[in-house]
């Protein structure tokens, strides 16, 4: 992601790394993707992912440093905060394909498909920056939330600027609620009245 929740990162040159396994691992809904999970520290994110990673953004959240890392060209993003001398996982991104819930949903899955498994999300923007001087992205997200965390299905037009055509998820984002960040939480943006039947916004 750019800035914190930004659902596009920045790309950058590097090779994939040997932590694999969990690109071969299941999105669970308010707790992770992969073998990455919330509340997790850095060193065992880069037990996971390698240490061949980069910075894309730092702030300061609630008195608190927030810092965003990047992995395999962003198709993995991770944001951390720090509390005391650990670094602890509050976002985990993807946007590879491969990646799925149990039941079947990530990225590519159709609108559609998302509210039809599950039933409970909300259609909303999401903000691309953590922080008090966050910025609003005005992307769709169909949003799923799990007691304190929240799980973004990020969602466009599978042809460029054809808003007609299936929309489509294109990033999957798991965020715990943290104070001082309201990025996945409700706000003034809506899809328009039925956009659960229509499958776009």
């Amino acid at each position: 992601m750019r800035g914190g929740v930004c659902v596009v990162a920045v790309a950058a040159g590097l090779t994939l790394t040997a932590g694999a396994s969990a690109i071969d691992s299941t999105i669970v809904p308010g707790r992770g993707i992969g073998n990455v999970k919330l509340g997790m520290t850095l060193p065992q994110v880069e037990r996971v992912l390698g240490k061949d990673h980069i910075v894309n953004t730092e702030t300061i959240v609630d008195d608190a440093r927030y810092r965003e890392l990047a992995w395999n060209f962003s198709t993995w993003t991770v944001g951390f905060l720090r509390r005391g001398f650990d670094w602890r996982v509050v976002q985990v991104e993807t946007t590879l394909s491969p990646q799925r819930t149990a039941s079947g949903i990530g990225v590519s899955s159709p609108f559609k498909r998302v509210v039809k498994n599950y039933p409970h999300v909300f259609c909303n923007g999401i903000y691309s920056t953590w922080g008090p001087n966050y910025t609003r992205r005005w992307e769709t997200s169909l949003i799923l939330v799990d007691r304190s965390a929240f799980t973004a299905f990020a969602v466009k037009p599978s042809t460029y600027g054809d808003g007609k055509s299936t929309w489509r998820v294109y990033a999957v984002i798991v965020q715990q609620a943290v104070p001082g960040h309201t990025s996945l939480t409700p706000s003034s943006y809506r899809c328009s009245p039925g956009w659960r039947e229509r499958g776009r916004p």
